[in-house]
């Protein structure tokens, strides 16, 4: 995984959180359309083919209640929620306090436009803090994903610069490979060092295959990416990647490589080279 795919998959995964969570709008202004709507005093009732228009989304429902004078909403029963940018989600109930800005959604699925999804049983955004409950996330079809990342518990707090992950498990389709009590994704948009997302593949040939990438932001201008590898049946090896800038309109990568294939699997294949070396220039 390139430092741009790790850093898009980061960016991604936190507008991903953010927008699941702030799917409530602020403005009072609430259009319901339905089979059946019914007034008592401050409340609207709908019910039947429930449609909901309020700023930038569309929501549908088959019950829907709004208490204007505690800007209350509630959506019941087939809730979905499609914006204007074609990000979706599902939800069998909502519970919306618009003038404390704090939504509840039970259970919960939403896909982005680029289908990563994420369901919870449970998620609420609050003026403080977002929580999601028992979730998974991943970018596969979720009926048989290839791979699916569960949490226990998600927390971003808006004056931190971290989504921040408890008891978390990394699945290849229904194997546990990976467990954190905690991981924490940054949402600052600034460069700076640290772990990137691990990648992982497996083949008969070479076994499981794991990657850690770490990446060094040396100074605006300069970086250096080091990505260990492990592959169970045959080899473990190291790339390092620079990259700089040294002008406007010029900058360059240096890259080299080098992998020690274990003494059966050469054996094995017939291998005339246990080591393995390498370097790219581009310029």
């Amino acid at each position: 995984m390139t430092t741009w795919e790790s850093t898009r998959f980061r960016h991604r995964f936190f507008w991903l959180l953010l927008a699941l969570l702030l799917t409530p709008l602020f403005a009072q202004k609430i259009e319901l359309l339905a089979q059946k709507v019914v007034r008592h005093g401050s409340i609207v009732e709908a019910y039947g083919d429930v449609t909901v228009h309020y700023r930038d989304r569309t929501a549908t429902a088959d019950y829907a209640r709004y208490d204007k004078k505690q800007a209350l909403l509630i959506l019941e029963g087939n809730v979905t929620q499609i914006t204007a940018e074609g990000e979706k989600s599902l939800s069998d109930r909502v519970v919306e306090h618009v003038d404390e800005k704090h939504i509840a959604f039970t259970p919960f699925f939403y896909a982005d436009k680029e289908d990563m999804w994420v369901y919870a049983l449970h998620s609420v955004k609050s003026a403080e803090e977002y929580n999601l409950t028992h979730a998974i996330l991943s970018s596969c079809d979720a009926k048989m994903p290839l791979w699916k990342l569960y949490f226990d518990h998600a927390k971003f707090v808006p004056k931190e610069d971290y989504i921040k992950l408890y008891h978390t498990v990394l699945y290849l389709a229904d194997i546990p490979v990976f467990y954190s009590p905690f991981l924490a994704f940054s949402v600052n948009k600034t460069r700076r060092s640290g772990f990137l997302f691990p990648s992982f593949g497996y083949n008969k040939r070479e076994g499981f295959i794991y990657e850690q990438p770490f990446f060094w932001a040396i100074d605006p201008s300069q970086d250096i990416e080091f990505v260990p590898q492990w592959r169970s049946k045959r080899s473990i090896g190291l790339y390092a990647t620079y990259r700089f800038v040294d002008s406007p309109h010029s900058g360059g990568t240096v890259r080299v490589g080098y992998f020690k294939d274990r003494p059966d699997f050469a054996k094995q294949y017939g291998l005339k080279e246990q080591n393995h070396y390498g370097m790219e220039l581009f310029y």
